[in-house]
């Protein structure tokens, strides 16, 4: 039906003002299509004409971009995901009990690995981001956590799959008993429009799924559980500042410790469960006698949060991984730093020994998932494309994109084998926006900075320093010889390319989010706090205000000018430049984040908060097609988690990059 109604609207747009048919032309005469168009007089035998002429016309268009593989309004119908590039995020990790299988908890599922050869092994597809992860101790089943808070069991030797109610806000923490029997989990029980209030640990049997008790103490939510060696004891680790040690059997608080200022992001006991290890917000590790809650040490051990902590199998070593980026290793119960294993550029969430101690592998969100050999302390082995968060995306031809990730990263790609030529290195936070002209990439990030690069190579040529908050958006002038950039500190500034020297300023009364300049380069188009405006940019002055009194989080122009697309809270408006007023209004329950227009202009791409790209008939605003790429949609904070969107010069390709850390390439299949 989406098909049927865009080609109608398409061809009546292309009928304009046409009649209905009449009377067919006089004998005698004879009238070509094109003299039909052309002719002036408003009889019925030229309305019958132009009718068929549009028809012929409105066909052979189709039939163009189909044979072609073009995205437009008569084919976007038909796109389809053609590529994939990025294995989303990571966030938790397990060695199989048995050292031979390394599974990795991502936003795309469960990836498992050979832990030998780093080949991947299989992919569980949980439906839902991944949170936590663990194996039972006969390696058989392998349980995930994840947002939605769902448990899976998965047998491993069958690869069937058994699911039981978790938690509505989703499952931070698996641990399966010593005897295979019980698994807790952990989350949050109970929550209100101030948070939660009541931290949730559960207790399930294993081989019927039925939930055995709760365990109630925590207020605040439980990111962190693990089982005693002997399987009596339960701890847990809480963002209310503590943990709590449970009478596994009973359910009841058997002691608890408290963090005094801090939140407690994991737990661990010692193999021979003597000693108790948590890691903190505040960056400290702590480290206590399990029979007496006597604190041995406390360690000052990153410069930022704790993700997790972890004992080697022998007990010698208590490994702990931080948002700074590193992973230490602590002599226990000393307390002495062994070791500093450096190498990751971002946070790291997570860490696991191998069952015989000889490696450490650990996870972070600058894409890498890395083994340690621990003998040496040098890496052995790294894999890649575990991508963090994809916040911009441009073509700068039809066989190369180009990425900005939420790590500072630019990633070069080839089109259409995805594989990586290049990565360009020098923006210390997100890189929010990409312009391409001819061999100039512009970029511009979260480090108030905006960079000028040199392609294909991706040389650096200017830092451009001015902004004094977040640069949100960034592009290139038509003629190729300045820069606009729009910022969180409410201005735009202007550039000249040629000497990076800044040459206007305009005050835009609030966070600029997005910016487009039209196609002649004679106005310039911001969404802001502040509304919708058009700048003249020769001269910074204001030319209209198109929409105010609302958040426009994006812009975009038509290729031929003549519309103007901006979206704010749950609507696209379509702005008719020659009338000066809207054409469309497009509504949805979500936010639009991100426009683009088709090269040939006949479809608008929307990328929204909730995970769906859809795709719209640009001036009839029907709906063509919704494209489910990140399917997990989840209200997330827009300053970081907006989608990115770009075609192909060609028309071919839709790329859409999402906070999952993944790039899809969508397509006409051929």
């Amino acid at each position: 039906m989406r098909r049927t109604a865009a080609f109608l609207g398409l061809l009546l747009l292309l009928m304009g003002c046409a009649g209905p048919a009449g009377t067919p032309a006089p004998a005698g005469i004879t009238t070509s299509p094109t003299e039909a168009v052309s002719q002036a007089t408003p009889t019925p035998t030229s309305a019958a004409e132009a009718t068929e002429v549009a028809l012929l016309q409105a066909t052979a268009t189709a039939r163009r971009a189909a044979e072609e593989g073009i995205i437009s309004a008569s084919t976007a119908g038909t796109v389809r995901e053609i590529g994939h590039y990025g294995k989303g995020w990571m966030t938790s990790l397990a060695f199989s009990p048995d050292g031979t299988r390394l599974a990795v908890g991502t936003m795309l599922g469960v990836y498992l690995y050979d832990a030998a050869t780093q080949e991947e092994i299989r992919h569980l597809p949980t439906g839902s981001s991944v949170w936590s992860l663990a194996f039972s101790p006969d390696g058989r089943t392998l349980a995930a956590g994840n947002w939605e808070g769902s448990i899976q069991l998965w047998n491993l030797d069958t690869g069937e799959k058994r699911q039981i109610p978790g938690y509505a806000g989703g499952v931070f923490g698996l641990a399966f008993s010593p005897d295979g029997t019980r698994l807790a989990a952990v989350s949050c029980a109970q929550r209100t429009e101030a948070g939660c209030t009541s931290g949730g640990v559960g207790l399930w049997d294993v081989a019927g799924g039925k939930l055995l008790g709760q365990l109630e103490g925590h207020t605040d939510w439980v990111v962190g559980v693990a089982f005693s060696p002997d399987g009596r004891m339960l701890a847990t680790a809480s963002q209310d500042g503590s943990v709590r040690l449970w009478d596994a059997a009973t359910g009841e608080t058997r002691r608890k410790v408290e963090v005094p200022g801090a939140e407690v992001r994991s737990v661990a006991f010692s193999p021979d469960g003597r000693f108790l290890a948590a890691g903190a917000s505040d960056g400290t590790v702590r480290l206590w006698e399990t029979d007496t809650g006597k604190a041995l040490q406390v360690l000052t051990a990153h410069s930022q949060e704790v993700n997790q902590v972890a004992f080697s199998p022998d007990g010698r070593l208590l490994a702990s991984a931080g948002d700074d980026g590193l992973v230490r290793l602590w002599e226990v119960p000393a307390g002495q730093l062994w070791r500093t294993l450096q190498g990751h550029a971002w946070a790291v969430p997570a860490i696991a020994f191998s069952p015989d101690g000889r490696i450490l592998a650990s996870a972070s969100w600058d894409g890498t998932l890395r083994g340690w050999d621990l003998a040496s302390g040098r890496e052995k082995w790294k894999i890649g494309r575990h991508i963090l968060s994809v916040t911009s995306l441009a073509f700068a031809q039809p066989s190369l994109l180009v990425l900005g990730l939420a790590d500072g990263t630019i990633r070069l790609l080839d089109i259409p084998s995805l594989r990586e030529r290049n990565a360009l290195y020098g923006h210390t936070a997100a890189v929010r926006a990409l312009s391409i002209s001819g061999e100039m990439l512009v970029s511009a990030g979260d480090d108030q900075t905006v960079r000028l690069w040199k392609l294909p190579g991706g040389t650096l040529q200017k830092v451009l320093r001015g902004h004094t908050a977040e640069v949100s958006c960034a592009a290139i002038s038509p003629d190729g010889k300045s820069i606009a950039s729009g910022a969180k500190d409410g201005t735009i500034r202007l550039w000249e390319i040629d000497t990076g020297r800044e040459v206007r300023k305009i005050y835009a009364a609030g966070a600029v989010y997005d910016i487009a300049f039209s196609p002649d380069g004679a106005l310039l188009a911001s969404a802001s706090e502040a509304g919708v405006h058009l700048w003249e940019p020769s001269t910074g002055r204001p030319v209209r205000e198109v929409r105010e009194n609302v958040v426009a989080q994006a812009v975009a122009f038509s290729p031929d000018g003549s519309l103007l697309a901006y979206g704010s809270s749950g609507q696209i408006e379509v702005w008719d430049m020659a009338a000066g007023r809207v054409l469309r209004t497009m509504l949805r329950q979500a936010n639009p984040l991100e426009l683009a227009f088709s090269p040939d202009g006949t479809v608008l791409a929307s990328g929204w908060q909730d995970g769906i790209t859809v795709l719209w008939e640009a001036r009839t605003g029907v709906e063509l097609a919704g494209l489910v790429g990140f399917p997990y949609g989840v209200s997330l904070d827009v300053a970081f988690f907006r989608p990115a969107l770009a075609f192909s010069p060609d028309g071919t390709l839709l790329a859409v990059g999402s906070w999952d850390g993944t790039v899809r390439l969508w397509g006409i299949p051929r």
